[in-house]
């Protein structure tokens, strides 16, 4: 509003000068025209033109009317660096809060996976209470699309990102999703209520604990850190500020990433090696497509990128691998981990764990310089 009140007060003053000027104009030539009377009309205008005293009315009063001018014209100017200043400042803030919003996404959704892992972990099946484990199986399906909703928008918001950090959050969600639907699965399967059977389920919910607690602490702070450092250093770019500072998150974020890369790599080869492909099934048909598949796996790691089904040194295998899939009863596979893996898995990575801490404990207790 005042902005306004601004150019309408200079303008009115322009106006205003503008009359007077004319005004002032017209009564000086009438009485220039009287007391000079000889000569037309357009003589004594031109004379009149030509005195001192049209140069010093209008020499009076146009150089207030071009301050006025330059005046208002400076603040339009200045109004329009403003209004794009605050434009500017607007957008800045609108993203810096989408950033926030994505951390916050990113970190709701690892905790809603923690709480869905724990509700399976101290699961009863003879509670008769809610949620039933078909409830949980559900819940458990449909965090996958909704984690993949959330990682879509890292690069959106975060296009300094490095791959290998949603390679390595991908893997880490999976693993606690997978091994949590195999106990899961393994509590809806369990029939005849015996102490062995109850035994079991009991073992694979402590497997599942500490997969989930482990998998946590090696990874839950790094992972959001990464982000958190990403949207400095986004901020820092787009002010042009502190160039070195820029540099030491770019290493931080390397460093960092670098860990969790390793930590994936490491569980996806205990997964390569420990798990059993459809373990659930136990027939000919199945033992004989494990084997292929172990050939398979073992051709793609020493060929990386190249299709199987084109490839004349695998296309045979191949088809064999092809025909003993279609042969398997899908209906009766059950998730991808087995239970054996669940428990190796806890171990390893329980143990690794442990280390780390060791690690972490013997760094802390160094004396500060």
């Amino acid at each position: 509003m005042k902005k306004r009140l601004g150019l309408n007060n200079t303008a009115f003053w322009i106006i205003l000068l503008l009359v007077l000027l004319v005004a002032f104009n017209v009564i000086a030539f009438f009485i220039y025209q009287a007391a000079n009377p000889e000569g037309t009309l357009s003589v004594q205008l031109w004379n009149y033109l030509e005195s001192a005293i049209f140069k010093v009315i209008t020499a009076s009063l146009i150089l207030p009317i071009i301050l006025f001018f330059l005046e208002n014209r400076f603040k339009v100017v200045e109004n329009m660096r403003q209004d794009r200043r605050l434009k500017e400042r607007k957008e800045k803030e609108e993203l810096k809060e989408e950033r926030w919003e994505c951390i916050e996404q990113t970190t709701k959704i690892w905790n809603q996976l923690w709480d869905l892992t724990s509700e399976v972990i101290y699961f009863k099946k003879d509670a008769n209470k809610e949620p039933t484990i078909e409830n949980l199986l559900i819940r458990l399906r449909s965090f996958t699309p909704s984690a993949e909703d959330v990682t879509n928008t890292w690069s959106h918001r975060f296009p300094n990102l490095p791959p290998e950090y949603e390679e390595a959050f991908t893997m880490f969600f999976n693993t606690e999703l997978d091994s949590t639907e195999t106990v899961a699965w393994c509590i809806r399967q369990a029939n005849d209520g015996s102490d062995t059977e109850k035994e079991e389920i009991i073992k694979l919910q402590d497997s599942l604990k500490r997969i989930v607690e482990s998998i946590n602490f090696l990874t839950h702070h790094s992972l959001i850190n990464v982000l958190k450092r990403s949207m400095e250093l986004l901020e820092l770019k787009e002010a042009n500020k502190s160039e070195d500072r820029q540099q030491d998150i770019v290493l931080e974020i390397d460093e960092a990433t670098k860990d969790l890369k390793e930590w994936a790599n490491a569980i996806s080869r205990q997964d390569y090696k420990h798990n059993k492909p459809f373990s659930f099934i136990d027939n000919p048909d199945v033992k004989d497509f494990r084997k292929e598949y172990q050939k398979l796996s073992e051709w793609m790691l020493k060929n990386p990128g190249k299709d199987p089904t084109t490839s004349r040194g695998y296309k045979k295998e191949y088809a064999n691998f092809e025909h003993l899939f279609y042969k398997i009863p899908h209906e009766k596979t059950g998730p991808w981990y087995s239970k054996v893996f669940i428990k190796h898995l806890a171990n390893w990575i329980s143990l690794e764990c442990e280390r780390a801490k060791l690690l972490y404990w013997a760094v802390e207790q160094q004396p500060s310089e």
